[in-house]
């Protein structure tokens, strides 16, 4: 079943019809909080077969961090490159990378951009040697399709800068505003301007807009990547962008989704292309109406349990959350035992005649 399916058995099933606009087309008014929470519950309550996946990235040449959404655990990381074949990486504290490789890896100069209006057909944004240009429809590989506000713009300008470029990444900051990582490789300073002639400025037909970027290139020198550790970058909530100090700031994530982000330091730097997989524990992405999860799939009625209980909670009531939890024990237990017998065939624990 669908996050559709579940929030219409959720309100008819819990009587709580004030979650959902109507009850023809069961359009979200509140219950999907509810269901959300209760995959969550499920996700961390119980192990289950299909709670460790893979997230699988390109790895550019010159790239030491990664940044993905809805991990919960980090188990282990391989890398893969034409000529060799999946190699795994070592684990290691960061402070153990910072001691061994210097703090001089980030090869990211950061700053944000700031727009004042929503672009026009054929403007362009000029990031390093990146060129972006707005289109109004139909936008190909380097372009980016216009949306009705400024912030849906930022939206796609923001999706599309971290689909299609090895170079440069950036977040949305705020509903006009971009934080932006521009990325070298060399022995030697670099800076990056974004602007479309003098520095300090974006130049969107007539208008200009604020914004700089400078950096200093990567001077650690590349090779196959042998270690990681999870990436610690988010700033304290205090730290304003705009009042950074100019030395080691260089990894932190800012935007409006960096509590929702975690991500690995990779040292040394990628001196190559691989195809770097992540093994760990996720949450189930189930966000949208089509979306589907392990549970949602496979127990749909634990996952309606779990939001009645999630209910119940800020209900106040205790005894309905005892009542609800009972009833989700008994299914867990039942998953329990099938993940029990698959692991003593593992282990060996058969007679052989």
């Amino acid at each position: 079943m669908n996050l559709l399916e579940i929030r219409s058995d959720f309100v008819n099933k819990t009587g709580r019809h004030d979650l959902v606009v109507d009850l023809t087309d069961y359009t979200d008014n509140g219950a999907n909080f509810f269901i959300q929470a209760g995959q969550r519950l499920l996700d961390s309550l119980l192990p289950y077969r299909k709670d460790i996946g893979r997230y699988v990235t390109t790895l550019s040449a010159g790239q030491s961090s990664v940044i993905l959404k809805y991990i919960r655990a980090f188990d282990s990381l391989y890398v893969t490159a034409s000529g060799i074949g999946r190699e795994p990486l070592d684990r290691k504290s960061y402070s153990w990378l910072i001691e061994q490789y210097g703090e001089d890896y980030g090869e990211k100069a950061t700053n944000y951009v700031n727009f004042s209006e929503n672009p026009t057909a054929d403007d362009t944004l000029i990031i390093g040697s990146e060129t972006w240009t707005f289109k109004s429809a139909s936008p190909t590989t380097y372009q980016v399709l216009i949306g009705s506000t400024l912030s849906d713009t930022l939206d796609n300008l923001v999706a599309k800068i971290n689909l299609v470029s090895s170079l440069v990444k950036a977040e949305k900051y705020s509903t006009s505003r971009v934080l932006v990582w521009a990325q070298s490789v060399g022995t030697t300073p670099n800076d990056y301007t974004m602007d479309t002639g003098a520095p300090d400025v974006i130049t969107f037909g007539a208008d200009t807009l604020g914004g700089y970027v400078a950096g200093r290139a990567n001077q650690i020198t590349v090779g196959q990547p042998l270690y990681w550790a999870p990436l610690i970058s988010t700033p304290h909530p205090e730290m304003l962008l705009s009042n950074l100090p100019t030395l080691d700031t260089h990894d932190l994530f800012f935007g409006l989704e960096r509590f929702k982000k975690d991500g690995v330091l990779i040292m040394p730097p990628a001196d190559q292309s691989y195809v770097l997989t992540i093994y760990g524990y996720f949450f189930s992405k189930i966000e949208d109406d089509a979306d589907v999860s392990y549970h949602s799939e496979m127990y749909p009625e634990l996952l309606v349990m779990s939001s009645a209980l999630v209910l119940e909670a800020f209900y106040r009531n205790t005894q309905g959350v005892q009542d609800w939890l009972s009833s989700i024990n008994l299914f867990l237990k039942g998953i329990d035992h099938d993940l029990v017998r698959e692991e003593m065939v593992l282990s060996g624990n058969q007679l052989r005649g």
